[in-house]
């Protein structure tokens, strides 16, 4: 294994890329938190690597990144689904929030019914198209989310299509308050 950024062998990582990154904790008026702008290249490169090759090992480093970033007031957290588990055999929002509490403390209460073709490929009104009712509830998960507050978790976010459709049922449900943390968001 080498190095994304300087192919020194040993870590995906180096510690001294790491350093290079610029870790940010950026906050904006609709709270959401991320760590990154998406345009930075290794950055870039370790979601890929993650998403689209299967680099599974790389959730520890991202998660480490994410935790510096996520307030602490709240009572569950909530991955942002995907249609893509069958295909990468994991749920990476799921996997990212299982770095960061114990499984007690995350409700995978968000459905993605079905295979709409990959954000990362559609311009904004395509994405909003393809969420619009495409994200549910899971049966009986709204008792548990009543005036709660939230911590969505995300890896990416372009548009916010996704985050805005998670965050509309998440309302419906009765959730009083809901914040966001993604790695990188593409500004």
């Amino acid at each position: 294994v080498k190095c994304i950024a300087c192919l020194k062998a040993g870590d995906y990582l180096c510690i001294y890329c790491e350093k290079k990154l610029h870790l940010r904790i950026i906050g904006t008026s609709d709270e959401i938190y991320y760590c990154f702008n998406y345009d930075n290249k290794i950055v870039r490169q370790l979601i890929y690597l993650w998403k689209f090759r299967y680099v599974s090992e790389l959730v520890e480093i991202l998660g480490r990144f994410l935790s510096t970033i996520i307030p602490n007031d709240y009572d569950f957290i909530v991955p942002v689904p995907t249609s893509r588990v069958n295909e990468r055999g994991y749920n990476q929002t799921l996997l990212l929030a299982k770095t960061l509490v114990e499984e007690t403390r995350i409700l995978d209460c968000l459905i993605k019914k079905n295979n709409s073709p990959p954000q990362s490929k559609s311009n904004r009104k395509m994405r909003i198209s393809n969420l619009h009712g495409n994200i549910v509830l899971k049966s009986g998960a709204s008792a548990e989310l009543v005036g709660r507050t939230i911590l969505l978790i995300d890896d990416v976010i372009a548009t916010g299509a996704t985050v805005n459709e998670c965050r509309r049922i998440l309302k419906e449900a009765g959730v009083k308050k809901i914040r966001v943390a993604v790695l990188a968001r593409s500004c």
